[in-house]
């Protein structure tokens, strides 16, 4: 956390055993309906196989020891979308943290969705279209499991997106430990 530039810095893990308790039930029941002796319905076969696919995806999900979610110098990176890809968003295209209703989601508003869209992986891509169809320019990210509550995510966000607007404007972290108002920025100093 202590940096030149005071930018809020994380790294969320989440919680791995929630994603083994998910696959765990998944591919029991894949097991359990492949070998059931009743019903041989298409139905049946199309949910053992999404069962099976599901119990797969959040396997995969567990054994992935990458960060969730990182807090950086450069930006946030963000894994926490179902989608498993990352997702790289700069603090110069952060524009604001919305509140949401849940507990478990922290809106991050950028300043243009298309060139995060470029950034994402295929499937998040195609959400973030949707997101852009319904108006919105927005990039969720889930805290369902990654044990930091929705007030402290948003703060730290809203802590780096102010870091680097101060930076931008030349502003020194010992300028910014200062009384309001006494503050300026380095480039009207260097003019006098």
């Amino acid at each position: 956390m202590e940096s030149d530039t005071d930018v809020p810095t994380g790294t969320y893990h989440g919680k791995r055993w929630g994603e083994f308790g998910a696959a765990a039930f998944f591919l029991s029941y894949f097991v359990l309906a492949l070998f059931d002796p009743v019903g041989a319905g298409l139905i049946r076969w199309l949910l053992t196989g999404a069962m099976g696919f599901n119990g797969l995806f959040f396997l995969r999900r567990a054994l992935d020891s990458r960060p969730r979610l990182i807090l950086d110098e450069g930006g946030i990176t963000d894994r926490t979308s179902l989608s498993g890809s990352a997702l790289f968003i700069p603090w110069a295209e952060v524009e604001a943290v919305q509140p949401t209703i849940g507990k478990k989601m922290v809106e991050v508003r950028v300043r243009d969705l298309d060139q995060t869209r470029r950034r994402a992986g295929w499937f998040r891509r195609r959400w973030l279209g949707l997101r852009r169809l319904w108006g919105k320019r927005t990039v969720s990210i889930f805290l369902g499991m990654l044990g930091v509550e929705k007030e402290d995510l948003s703060g730290m966000i809203e802590d780096g997106m102010l870091a680097h607007e101060r930076r931008e404007l030349g502003f020194s972290a010992a300028a910014l430990e200062l009384e309001p108002g006494v503050a300026e920025p380095e480039s009207a100093r260097e003019g006098e």
